[in-house]
C-alpha cells in the first residue's frame, strides 16, 4: 500500500509542481499551453489511476472510451492532414481569415522549401568565404537549424519578445568576425536592415523568395547577403 501511495505521488507531485510553476508565470507573460507538456501526461494517468482506485467503474470506462476515441480520431486527422490540407480549410476560413493562412501555411511545410533555397545560397557563398545563417527572430532560426541540408547552426536576432530570449544565451556572434552570413526574415522587406547596416561591410538583397501552394502565396521571405561581419557589438539588438 505504501508504495502504491509513493507512486501516486510521484504523480502528482510531477504534474502539480509544473503546472504551478506555469500558472505563476503565466502572471507575467503568456505562456503556451504545450510547455507542461508532462504535467498534463502525468496528471491523467494519475486520474485514471484514481479512478480506478476508488472503484469508479462506469466513470473509469466512460473516460477509457472517450480518450481512446479522440487519441485514435487526432491520430488519423494528423495523419490526413498533409495530404488533404483543405479538409479543415473551410471550417477555419469562416471562422477567422488570418487563422486560415497560418493554418495552411503550417501544412504547406515551408520550412523545407526554405532550408533547401538557403542551402543553395549558403554552399555558393562558401565558394568565397565562409558563411554563417541569422534570422530574425527564434522560431525561424529554430526551423532552419533543422532543415537546411546539413542542419547548419543558426543565430537569432531582434527577438522582441520573451519567449525565445534564451535562444541567444547558447551563440558566439563573435566567433564569425570577418566572415560572410545569409540574413532572413518573414515579409516582403526586413524592418531590421538599418540596425544590421552597422555590423557589415556590405549587404545585398537576393530577390524575394515565395513560397507558394495550390496557386496561394503561403509565405514570403527577404534574404540578404551580408559580407565582412564586424562583430555582435556593432548590432543593436
Amino acid at each position: 500500500m505504501k508504495e502504491r501511495n509513493n507512486k501516486l505521488l510521484f504523480l502528482f507531485f510531477g504534474s502539480a509542481t509544473t503546472l504551478f510553476l506555469f500558472a505563476v508565470y503565466s502572471l507575467f507573460d503568456r505562456p503556451s499551453p504545450h510547455w507542461p507538456a508532462n504535467a498534463y501526461l502525468s496528471g491523467f494517468i494519475l486520474l485514471f489511476l484514481v479512478l480506478h482506485q476508488i472503484k469508479w467503474k462506469k466513470a473509469f470506462s466512460v473516460l477509457l472510451v472517450v480518450a481512446t476515441f479522440f487519441s485514435l480520431s487526432f491520430t488519423v486527422i494528423l495523419h490526413l492532414l498533409p495530404l488533404r490540407p483543405n479538409i479543415l480549410d473551410r471550417f477555419i476560413r469562416e471562422k477567422n481569415a488570418e487563422e486560415s493562412n497560418e493554418f495552411i501555411s503550417f501544412l504547406s511545410n515551408w520550412p523545407k522549401t526554405l532550408g533547401e533555397k538557403i542551402g543553395e545560397i549558403k554552399e555558393e557563398m562558401e565558394k568565397k568565404n565562409k558563411t554563417f545563417i541569422l534570422c530574425r527572430g527564434f522560431a525561424l532560426a529554430g526551423y532552419l537549424s533543422f532543415y537546411t541540408p546539413k542542419q547548419e547552426e543558426t543565430y537569432c536576432l531582434f527577438q522582441e519578445t520573451l519567449q525565445g530570449q534564451a535562444y541567444r544565451y547558447w551563440q558566439n556572434l563573435n566567433a564569425h568576425k570577418g566572415e560572410d552570413a545569409l540574413y532572413m526574415e518573414t515579409g516582403e522587406k526586413s524592418a531590421y536592415l538599418e540596425r544590421l547596416r552597422n555590423a557589415f561591410i556590405t549587404i545585398k538583397k537576393e530577390p524575394l523568395f515565395i513560397i507558394s501552394k495550390d496557386g496561394k502565396i503561403i509565405k514570403k521571405i527577404s534574404i540578404y547577403r551580408a559580407y565582412n561581419f564586424q562583430g555582435s557589438e556593432f548590432i543593436s539588438d
